[in-house]
């Protein structure tokens, strides 16, 4: 940012390469997954999505350790913020019998 404006300065049309940092900020600070006994809360930059735990089939990591949500109708839903460590909290909060895959 500092650079940015550094270079707006000089050439003040560039001020619009101070947009990419902010959306990339404003991007980490929205995107996200909640969780509680009625489901999951998918955020992302610019909306969310609200999935009742009786639409997920299961939970399900892939090799890098990514943490997805099988849907009842076969989709899977990337769950943002949450790895393959965090799985036993995401259980715990359904307050249900989900088993991770």
């Amino acid at each position: 940012m500092i650079a940015g404006l550094s270079v707006a300065r000089w050439a003040p049309y560039l001020l619009i390469l101070l947009v990419i940092p902010a959306v990339v900020a404003m991007w980490a600070w929205r995107s996200g997954t909640d969780a509680d006994q009625a489901g999951l809360t998918v955020r992302a930059l610019l909306g969310s999505r609200r999935i009742p735990w009786s639409d997920v089939a299961g939970l399900v990591t892939d090799d890098r350790g990514t943490v997805s949500a099988q849907l009842n109708s076969g989709r899977a839903v990337p769950l943002p913020a949450v790895g393959r460590a965090d799985l036993p909290r995401v259980v715990e909060a359904a307050g249900t019998e989900i088993n991770p895959r």
